[in-house]
């Protein structure tokens, strides 16, 4: 189970205003009121009072008023919403809208949430706690979105949307601290670099908290004392260019850059009486590996984790680290055709690159840990390199009774996701004293190759 802390984090957030005097605040650039919220829930600008679907739509500006920094926390605000960090105590991001989803962050399970960064689907769960930085809106689609995002969207979809390079010199700096050492930090600049024509839009980020969870040996030899975990270490940046090649068409060139690297997250062990199934592990292991080697029953020792409180653990991870790098390069193209016609191209290429260590009984004593760090060079890293092409043409007719978009999508994803080594043990005086019991329960390599092509189309007629 995954403790909370006690303490609610305060933040201060401050506008610095540096350099020249011509840098300034940036203003929201869709100012959302209630009256006309446009959305682009069906790949299209309109109205949401006009949107047959339930969307939780929030602006760049709204999200900062509230205080949203990143995906997670758009549960606060929006329904049927909940994230979840991934299977284990990787802090990868696993979204459920409606109750579906996928806890497994496995290269083999595809969630039934789509996560969409300017229109580029992430594909993978690592990488995906997004944050809050330099944002035009966020979407939340609850219900299935599979005739315009796909058959991953059985759950729903969250779009997020960048602000887009602009036509003058302008700027936004912002930090904020709080409790348990945090510390986050944003700086955009919009720069013009040839007249109306090459726009450029920069961003960088970086958001850093101590753990609030930490382990404690209680006279337990095998367990590290003082181990922090569930801090937060994440930082990244985006580079944009926007290229006004015609008064009807616009190309947007976009890099976005994430790194995380921080601890594991601090869960505690839970003890269950009679449901059957529940103590598999001490049946298997307590008579004649866990009980002689340790002198306590799994129940035992779960039952000490958690007198131990809610922020001490009784747990030992080594290496105790999460790690997630990604990579995205996109091209859009927006080309009014005639009249109320209008095409538009999506390319885009994401790479993601990441390893854990879990802990996935949370109890201390070596019986199921899994990891792709080091272990003899038998653990690897999991890479992923995704790759989409998306074409759109949308428009009215009929002296706008019609609507209309139709397009095609081609996805395609290589995984090889290195090798899991599962450890147990060393247990000392198990079986026959003094020998030790020790093996490697799995040693797993996945490798995955995913491709999909679709063609999808949309028409109302407005009476």
């Amino acid at each position: 189970m995954l403790r909370d802390p006690r303490l609610l984090v305060t933040a201060v957030s401050a506008a610095l205003a540096t350099g020249t005097i011509f840098l300034h605040s940036i203003p929201a650039q869709a100012q959302m009121v209630l009256e006309e919220v446009v959305v682009t829930a069906r790949k299209r600008e309109e109205s949401l009072q006009e949107t047959p679907i339930a969307v939780t739509a929030l602006s760049g500006q709204n999200l900062e008023e509230m205080g949203l920094r990143d995906i997670s926390d758009l549960r606060k605000v929006a329904p049927n919403l909940d994230l979840y960090d991934g299977n284990g105590t990787a802090g990868a991001g696993n979204v459920f809208i409606r109750g579906v989803g996928a806890r497994n962050t496995g290269v083999n399970f595809d969630s039934g949430v789509g996560i969409y960064i300017d229109g580029v689907y992430v594909s993978r769960p690592d990488g995906a706690i997004l944050d809050n930085v330099d944002l035009q809106s966020v979407q939340v689609l609850r219900g299935p979105q599979g005739t315009l995002f796909g058959k991953n969207t059985t759950g729903g979809a969250i779009l997020y949307t960048t602000n887009r390079p602009q036509e003058v010199f302008e700027g936004h700096a912002e930090i904020r601290a709080g409790n348990y050492d945090r510390l986050d930090g944003q700086l955009t600049l919009n720069i013009p670099l040839v007249g109306d024509t090459l726009l450029s839009r920069f961003s960088v980020y970086g958001t850093s908290r101590d753990g609030y969870v930490k382990s404690r040996a209680n006279g337990n030899a095998s367990v590290t004392d003082g181990e922090e975990y569930s801090d937060i270490n994440r930082y990244g940046g985006q580079a944009q260019l926007r290229w006004n090649a015609a008064d009807d068409l616009v190309v947007d060139f976009n890099y976005h850059y994430a790194k995380t690297d921080q601890g594991a997250r601090g869960q505690d062990c839970e003890v269950v009486e009679g449901i059957p199934g529940a103590g598999w592990q001490a049946e298997l292991q307590n008579t004649f590996i866990v009980v002689p080697s340790t002198g306590k029953t799994i129940q035992t020792w779960c039952q000490e984790n958690n007198d131990l409180g809610i922020d001490r653990i009784q747990t030992d991870l080594l290496p105790n680290k999460y790690q997630a790098e990604t990579n995205t390069l996109s091209m859009t193209v927006d080309w009014e055709l005639a009249g109320d016609v209008y095409f538009k191209s999506i390319t885009s290429w994401r790479g993601t690159e990441s390893a854990a260590a879990n802990e996935l009984d949370s109890i201390g004593i070596p019986n199921l840990h899994r990891t792709n760090f080091g272990w003899g060079g038998q653990a690897e890293p999991r890479d992923t390199n995704a790759y989409s092409q998306e074409f759109q043409v949308s428009g009215m007719a009929f002296d706008e009774k019609m609507d209309y978009v139709f397009g095609v999508y081609f996805f395609g994803e290589e995984s090889d996701a290195g090798t899991a080594v599962s450890p147990t043990g060393p247990y000392f005086g198990a079986l026959f004293n003094p020998l030790q019991a020790f093996y490697t329960n799995t040693s797993t390599e996945l490798l995955t190759e995913n491709t999909s092509a679709s063609a999808f189309s949309q028409v109302d007629w407005n009476f």
